[in-house]
């Protein structure tokens, strides 16, 4: 392939995976619930349900922030998707300016398949410790039919698109890496 086969790939890939990772990252769409009062969770928000109107209650909010009552492993969760999406964001940043400016005899496509690497890792064990811990502690479950028999919370979109991103951050990486080797050569 051709190295702006490569860059067009790269900066499109990197694109979706800041894309996906920002989506994953905001909704209060981690964990949702048929039962109980507390209907969906999120990184950033709890959202109960109050006599039919869903009332979300913000982490960062100036109303009754609930940050001090979360558990160690969902502060951790958020610290590394907060991590990953820096990371992401400084890959698509420094591949559009490789892709703007062009630099003889520089090899941008290694510092960004790092930066994805890194993005990889991050999401990837804060997606790992959220499924972990939720299953443990809200018995959380991946399908819906499971939920007749007695389990309470299920993994939501939010959940299934940060495993998503995780993935598309290896992916690009990886692309990134084949176009670093194809300009060495």
């Amino acid at each position: 392939m051709r190295r702006s086969t490569f860059n067009v790939i790269g900066i499109s890939c990197t694109s979706l995976n800041v894309l996906l990772t920002i989506l994953a990252f905001a909704p209060p769409y981690w964990l949702v619930s048929a039962y109980g009062r507390m209907t969906r969770l999120g990184l950033w928000a709890r959202c109960n349900d109050v006599f039919n109107h869903g009332e979300c209650v913000w982490s960062m909010g100036g109303r009754a922030p609930y940050q001090d009552s979360l558990p160690q492993w969902f502060k951790a969760t958020q610290g590394l998707m907060s991590v990953g999406l820096g990371l992401a964001l400084l890959a698509l940043i420094v591949a559009t300016l490789a892709l703007c400016c062009q630099c003889h005899g520089c090899n941008y496509a290694g510092v960004v398949a790092g930066l994805l690497l890194l993005c990889f890792l991050c999401i990837g064990v804060a997606v790992a410790l959220f499924g972990i811990k939720a299953s443990q502690d809200f018995n959380a479950v991946v399908t819906s039919e499971d939920l007749a028999l007695g389990q309470e919370y299920k993994y939501a979109w939010s959940f299934w698109l940060a495993a998503g991103a995780s993935g598309m951050a290896l992916i690009t990486s990886i692309v990134y890496g084949c176009a670093g080797l194809s300009t060495q050569n």
